[in-house]
Protein backbone atom coordinates (compact mmCIF):
# COMPACT_ATOMS: atom_id res chain seq x y z
CA UNK A 1 0.00 0.00 0.00
CA UNK A 2 1.09 3.60 -0.55
CA UNK A 3 0.17 6.62 1.57
CA UNK A 4 0.21 10.00 -0.16
CA UNK A 5 0.67 13.39 1.49
CA UNK A 6 3.53 15.53 2.73
CA UNK A 7 6.06 15.35 5.53
CA UNK A 8 6.89 11.63 5.45
CA UNK A 9 10.33 11.03 6.95
CA UNK A 10 12.65 8.10 7.58
CA UNK A 11 15.21 10.14 9.53
CA UNK A 12 14.50 8.26 12.76
CA UNK A 13 13.09 5.06 11.26
CA UNK A 14 10.26 4.08 8.99
CA UNK A 15 6.77 5.61 9.42
CA UNK A 16 4.08 3.54 11.13
CA UNK A 17 0.77 2.66 9.43
CA UNK A 18 -2.07 1.90 11.86
CA UNK A 19 -5.68 0.86 11.26
CA UNK A 20 -8.49 1.59 13.74
CA UNK A 21 -12.16 0.61 13.70
CA UNK A 22 -14.82 3.29 14.11
CA UNK A 23 -14.77 2.73 17.88
CA UNK A 24 -11.11 3.71 17.98
CA UNK A 25 -9.79 0.18 18.56
CA UNK A 26 -6.44 -0.62 16.92
CA UNK A 27 -6.93 -3.63 14.62
CA UNK A 28 -3.68 -3.80 12.63
CA UNK A 29 -0.40 -1.99 12.09
CA UNK A 30 2.80 -2.23 10.07
CA UNK A 31 5.83 -0.10 9.28
CA UNK A 32 6.53 1.44 5.91
CA UNK A 33 9.39 -0.05 3.94
CA UNK A 34 10.26 3.05 1.89
CA UNK A 35 9.78 6.82 1.87
CA UNK A 36 9.93 8.97 -1.27
CA UNK A 37 12.88 11.36 -1.45
CA UNK A 38 10.52 14.36 -1.59
CA UNK A 39 8.62 13.17 1.49
CA UNK A 40 5.31 13.08 -0.38
CA UNK A 41 4.63 9.34 -0.06
CA UNK A 42 5.49 6.25 1.95
CA UNK A 43 4.97 2.64 0.93
CA UNK A 44 4.68 -0.57 2.89
CA UNK A 45 3.00 -3.98 3.03
CA UNK A 46 -0.64 -4.49 3.89
CA UNK A 47 -0.74 -5.92 7.45
CA UNK A 48 -1.01 -9.71 7.36
CA UNK A 49 -4.01 -9.75 9.69
CA UNK A 50 -6.01 -7.05 7.88
CA UNK A 51 -7.81 -9.75 5.90
CA UNK A 52 -9.21 -11.28 9.09
CA UNK A 53 -11.11 -8.16 10.16
CA UNK A 54 -14.74 -7.66 9.10
CA UNK A 55 -15.16 -5.75 5.82
CA UNK A 56 -16.10 -2.10 6.18
CA UNK A 57 -14.74 1.38 6.76
CA UNK A 58 -11.72 1.96 9.00
CA UNK A 59 -9.44 4.83 9.95
CA UNK A 60 -5.89 4.72 8.64
CA UNK A 61 -3.31 6.69 10.64
CA UNK A 62 0.30 7.47 9.68
CA UNK A 63 2.99 8.53 12.16
CA UNK A 64 6.64 9.38 11.63
CA UNK A 65 9.26 7.69 13.79
CA UNK A 66 10.68 10.00 16.47
CA UNK A 67 13.86 9.78 18.57
CA UNK A 68 13.75 7.27 21.40
CA UNK A 69 11.49 4.78 19.64
CA UNK A 70 8.30 6.85 19.81
CA UNK A 71 6.13 8.11 16.94
CA UNK A 72 4.75 11.51 15.99
CA UNK A 73 1.28 11.65 14.39
CA UNK A 74 1.36 12.87 10.79
CA UNK A 75 -1.95 12.26 9.04
CA UNK A 76 -5.03 10.04 8.79
CA UNK A 77 -7.72 9.03 6.31
CA UNK A 78 -10.44 6.49 5.62
CA UNK A 79 -9.58 2.90 4.63
CA UNK A 80 -12.00 0.38 3.17
CA UNK A 81 -11.53 -3.33 3.80
CA UNK A 82 -13.38 -5.57 1.34
CA UNK A 83 -13.49 -9.24 0.33
CA UNK A 84 -12.77 -8.33 -3.29
CA UNK A 85 -13.61 -5.93 -6.04
CA UNK A 86 -13.46 -4.81 -9.64
CA UNK A 87 -11.51 -1.87 -11.06
CA UNK A 88 -12.84 -0.01 -14.10
CA UNK A 89 -10.18 1.49 -16.37
CA UNK A 90 -10.38 3.64 -19.48
CA UNK A 91 -12.21 6.69 -20.81
CA UNK A 92 -15.16 7.29 -23.12
CA UNK A 93 -13.99 7.21 -26.75
CA UNK A 94 -15.36 9.20 -29.67
CA UNK A 95 -14.47 9.77 -33.31
CA UNK A 96 -15.43 11.99 -36.21
CA UNK A 97 -18.62 10.86 -37.90
CA UNK A 98 -20.54 12.02 -40.96
CA UNK A 99 -20.67 15.59 -42.18
CA UNK A 100 -23.40 17.57 -40.42
CA UNK A 101 -23.12 20.82 -42.38
CA UNK A 102 -21.70 21.79 -45.77
CA UNK A 103 -20.52 25.09 -47.21
CA UNK A 104 -23.14 25.65 -49.90
CA UNK A 105 -20.72 27.57 -52.10
CA UNK A 106 -17.73 25.24 -51.98
CA UNK A 107 -19.35 21.96 -50.99
CA UNK A 108 -16.77 21.53 -48.23
CA UNK A 109 -17.82 20.12 -44.88
CA UNK A 110 -17.73 22.79 -42.17
CA UNK A 111 -19.22 20.77 -39.30
CA UNK A 112 -18.84 17.11 -38.44
CA UNK A 113 -20.92 14.86 -36.24
CA UNK A 114 -19.16 12.91 -33.48
CA UNK A 115 -19.76 9.25 -32.78
CA UNK A 116 -19.56 8.18 -29.15
CA UNK A 117 -18.87 4.64 -28.04
CA UNK A 118 -21.68 2.85 -26.22
CA UNK A 119 -21.59 -0.47 -24.46
CA UNK A 120 -22.07 -2.48 -21.30
CA UNK A 121 -20.01 -3.14 -18.19
CA UNK A 122 -20.96 -6.20 -16.14
CA UNK A 123 -19.98 -7.85 -12.87
CA UNK A 124 -20.91 -11.48 -12.26
CA UNK A 125 -21.02 -12.81 -8.70
CA UNK A 126 -21.90 -16.45 -8.03
CA UNK A 127 -23.32 -16.72 -11.56
CA UNK A 128 -25.56 -13.65 -11.22
CA UNK A 129 -24.75 -10.75 -13.57
CA UNK A 130 -25.38 -7.08 -12.81
CA UNK A 131 -24.88 -4.74 -15.77
CA UNK A 132 -24.94 -1.05 -16.64
CA UNK A 133 -24.75 0.72 -19.99
CA UNK A 134 -22.17 3.37 -20.83
CA UNK A 135 -22.09 6.20 -23.32
CA UNK A 136 -21.18 9.86 -23.76
CA UNK A 137 -19.92 11.55 -20.55
CA UNK A 138 -19.42 8.30 -18.64
CA UNK A 139 -16.21 7.77 -16.65
CA UNK A 140 -14.89 4.93 -14.49
CA UNK A 141 -16.25 6.84 -11.49
CA UNK A 142 -19.80 7.07 -12.84
CA UNK A 143 -19.71 3.42 -13.88
CA UNK A 144 -18.55 2.04 -10.52
CA UNK A 145 -21.30 4.02 -8.79
CA UNK A 146 -23.91 2.64 -11.19
CA UNK A 147 -22.55 -0.90 -10.86
CA UNK A 148 -22.53 -0.81 -7.06
CA UNK A 149 -26.14 0.39 -7.12
CA UNK A 150 -27.06 -2.33 -9.63
CA UNK A 151 -25.53 -5.08 -7.47
CA UNK A 152 -27.24 -3.81 -4.33
CA UNK A 153 -30.58 -3.65 -6.17
CA UNK A 154 -30.24 -7.13 -7.70
CA UNK A 155 -32.38 -9.38 -5.51
CA UNK A 156 -30.67 -12.48 -6.90
CA UNK A 157 -27.36 -11.50 -5.32
CA UNK A 158 -27.90 -8.71 -2.77
CA UNK A 159 -28.63 -11.24 -0.03
CA UNK A 160 -25.09 -12.57 -0.51
CA UNK A 161 -22.99 -9.42 -0.93
CA UNK A 162 -22.94 -5.65 -0.53
CA UNK A 163 -21.15 -3.37 -3.01
CA UNK A 164 -19.49 0.00 -2.41
CA UNK A 165 -18.22 2.45 -5.04
CA UNK A 166 -14.79 3.90 -4.26
CA UNK A 167 -12.81 5.95 -6.78
CA UNK A 168 -12.62 3.64 -9.82
CA UNK A 169 -13.37 0.44 -7.90
CA UNK A 170 -16.46 -1.52 -6.97
CA UNK A 171 -15.61 -3.02 -3.58
CA UNK A 172 -17.61 -6.13 -2.71
CA UNK A 173 -18.20 -7.46 0.80
CA UNK A 174 -19.60 -10.91 1.54
CA UNK A 175 -22.44 -10.75 4.06
CA UNK A 176 -21.96 -14.25 5.47
CA UNK A 177 -18.54 -14.67 7.06
CA UNK A 178 -16.60 -17.56 5.55
CA UNK A 179 -18.61 -17.64 2.31
CA UNK A 180 -16.85 -17.45 -1.04
CA UNK A 181 -18.38 -16.72 -4.45
CA UNK A 182 -16.99 -16.73 -8.01
CA UNK A 183 -16.27 -13.24 -9.36
CA UNK A 184 -15.75 -11.97 -12.90
CA UNK A 185 -16.27 -8.76 -14.87
CA UNK A 186 -16.45 -7.65 -18.50
CA UNK A 187 -16.70 -4.45 -20.54
CA UNK A 188 -18.06 -4.71 -24.08
CA UNK A 189 -18.63 -2.09 -26.78
CA UNK A 190 -21.88 -2.15 -28.74
CA UNK A 191 -20.08 -0.54 -31.70
CA UNK A 192 -17.11 -2.77 -32.42
CA UNK A 193 -16.88 -1.46 -36.00
CA UNK A 194 -15.98 2.04 -34.83
CA UNK A 195 -14.49 1.09 -31.46
CA UNK A 196 -13.05 -2.43 -31.75
CA UNK A 197 -11.24 -2.18 -28.40
CA UNK A 198 -14.06 -0.46 -26.54
CA UNK A 199 -13.67 2.46 -24.16
CA UNK A 200 -13.41 0.65 -20.84
CA UNK A 201 -11.82 -2.46 -19.37
CA UNK A 202 -12.24 -4.33 -16.10
CA UNK A 203 -9.81 -5.92 -13.66
CA UNK A 204 -11.09 -8.24 -10.94
CA UNK A 205 -9.25 -8.69 -7.64
CA UNK A 206 -9.38 -12.44 -8.20
CA UNK A 207 -11.56 -15.24 -9.50
CA UNK A 208 -13.50 -15.43 -6.24
CA UNK A 209 -14.49 -13.30 -3.27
Amino acid sequence: MTALGTGFSSANGMPLFQYFDLNGTLIAQTNATSVAADGNSAAGPVPSNIGSVPPGFYLGRVSNAAPGGSYTYLNSGSVIVANGGVTINGAENSKKGDCAQYNLKTGDCIKWDRIYDTGTVSITINGVTSSVSYGQNDTPSTLVTALANAINANTSVNTLVFATAWNTKVLINVKQSGSHYPLSATATSSDTRDFPNGSFSTASSGSAL
